[in-house]
């Protein structure tokens, strides 16, 4: 819990600095609707925020959805995770600083990558390598 909250309060730090910029001007629409400005890259992260966001407050309503409902509803933050990374590296190739960004995948999406396939294997096969004990 403590790393969505990080990764969506870092993630609209990142989107209102684009309300500040004094280069470009970017309103709350621009940085809020999807394409409306800044292409595909933005719109990536645009919609990536704007679902974590609602599987965040999904939380708050809980109790009055189903849990096939809630259930479905967070699974869409494997979605969120790949928008926002293919946000980060369409963001990077655009302003030439992907070089830097393989420092990013390492320590960062390597890892999360791991842990969203352990998640999605059977049981079964974890268990044949050793990662879960067998029920006995």
């Amino acid at each position: 819990m403590v790393f969505v909250t990080l990764a969506v309060g870092f993630a609209t730090i990142h989107a209102a600095a684009f309300l500040l910029m004094e280069n470009t001007r970017f309103g709350l629409a621009d940085i809020s609707v999807p394409l409306r400005t800044g292409g595909p890259p933005l719109a990536l992260g645009i919609v990536a925020l704007e679902l974590m966001l609602a599987i965040s407050l999904s939380n708050l309503v809980q109790r009055w959805l189903r849990h096939r409902q809630w259930l479905r509803l967070h699974r869409l933050g494997y979605a969120a995770v790949a928008l926002a990374a293919a946000h980060s590296v369409t963001g990077a190739m655009i302003d030439g600083n992907l070089a830097a960004l393989w420092l990013f995948g390492l320590a960062v999406l390597v890892p999360a990558v791991l842990v969203v396939a352990l998640r999605l294997l059977p049981a079964a096969i974890l268990t044949g390598a050793g990662l879960l004990k067998a029920d006995r």
